[in-house]
Order: C-alpha cells, then structure tokens, then sequence
C-alpha cells in the first residue's frame, strides 16, 4: 500500500478532527528515518525532544509540529 496515499489520508482526517486546535504534535523515534522524512514533506517540523519510558526502558523521542 506504500505510496498511494493512505497514510497521508488518515493524517489529514486525524487533523481535521482536532479543530479548532491551533497546532497538532507527535512523538517519533529518532532512528526512524522514514518517518522523520515523510512527517516534514506534510509540514511538520521538529520542535524539541521529550523523554518516554517503555517498561524498564528509557529513550528520547523527537516532537514533530505542525500550525492548524
């Protein structure tokens, strides 16, 4: 299904759900290259990073934002 635009789809459905909120926000993994690219070809851009536990495990995620 990669490139026939069903994840940009559900995205855009996902974010028109939010209205009236002015920004939308996700966590990605740093590692996850794919992600990162496809995230800022939709307009996001990264705005910091926030700690997440996982179990025992501790890690960094990326936020990604994107104005409404």
């Amino acid at each position: 299904y990669k490139g026939q635009g069903i994840g940009h789809a559900m995205m855009d459905t996902a974010v028109a759900a939010l209205a009236p909120a002015d920004e939308v926000r996700l966590l990605v993994n740093p590692g996850n290259r794919a992600a990162h690219a496809t995230y800022e070809r939709w307009g996001f851009t990264r705005a910091g990073e926030k700690p997440v536990m996982m179990g025992d495990h501790a890690f960094v995620d990326f936020i990604y934002a994107k104005p409404l």
